[in-house]
């Protein structure tokens, strides 16, 4: 008899022992699946934290790349993204202050050469047309646009002179400032003459970079030698 007791008090641990295992295989799969949620959760919330802030400074880097300087980005997330964005609002806030004084600068300049009667181009080192004022632009006869990356000698169709006879030319050799006489045409087909200077510009170490090109008509202190010549 207590043999049999025994083995039925026996067979109730084993059942009672399956069914905490049963339970607890449970509780660890419930468990398991729950950690991976919480996980995929937070790993989803933090990439939307992560995603958006670095989605702004990818517009505003786009923005900046067109030359758009008035915007700034707005980020709160107390880390390094709004360091970063605090870093390029203090960037673009100093190309736009640059920028400005460049404006400033170049409307400046503007204002001062629009004001010389004389002729004015700016040429690059290979005698190419850069920059031109008011009465050089009214000389050609185009817009500025149509003489930019130009050579003068191609675009001033009243001129006489041969290229080699070109002050630019002489200035290219010699490095120096040049001046020469040319003879042009008016309108009206009447002779006309013009003093040109040429006055290299070096860079740091004295390579000529540019050139400033000054014309002036003398038409009148000509005719006014050749009569007294005549005389």
């Amino acid at each position: 008899y207590r043999e049999e007791y025994l083995d039925k008090q026996l067979e109730v641990v084993e059942q009672e022992s399956s069914k905490i295992a049963k339970t607890s295989n449970v509780l660890f799969l419930s468990f398991s699946l729950l950690g991976l949620g919480l996980s995929f959760i937070l790993a989803y919330s933090l990439a939307r934290r992560i995603r958006k802030p670095l989605i702004r400074l990818e517009q505003a880097c786009k923005r900046l790349a067109k030359g758009y300087l008035n915007g700034k980005v707005e980020i709160k997330t107390q880390d390094e993204f709004e360091e970063l964005a605090r870093t390029f609002n203090k960037m673009v806030s100093s190309l736009k202050e640059a920028e400005e004084e460049k404006r400033k600068r170049n409307q400046f300049i503007e204002t001062i050469t629009q004001g010389i009667e004389e002729e004015l181009i700016l040429l690059d080192a290979n005698s190419k047309i850069l920059w031109a004022n008011k009465p050089a632009i009214e000389h050609f006869g185009v817009k500025l646009d149509e003489l930019i990356d130009n050579y003068c000698y191609l675009k001033d169709e009243s001129s006489t002179r041969p290229q080699e006879l070109c002050a630019i030319s002489k200035a290219i050799n010699t490095g120096n400032p040049n001046t020469v006489l040319h003879t042009r045409s008016d309108k009206e087909g009447n002779k006309t003459y013009a003093e040109v200077s040429v006055y290299p510009v070096k860079d740091a170490t004295g390579k000529v970079v540019q050139f400033i090109h000054l014309s002036h008509d003398v038409t009148e202190r000509i005719v006014m030698l050749q009569y007294l010549n005549m005389a």
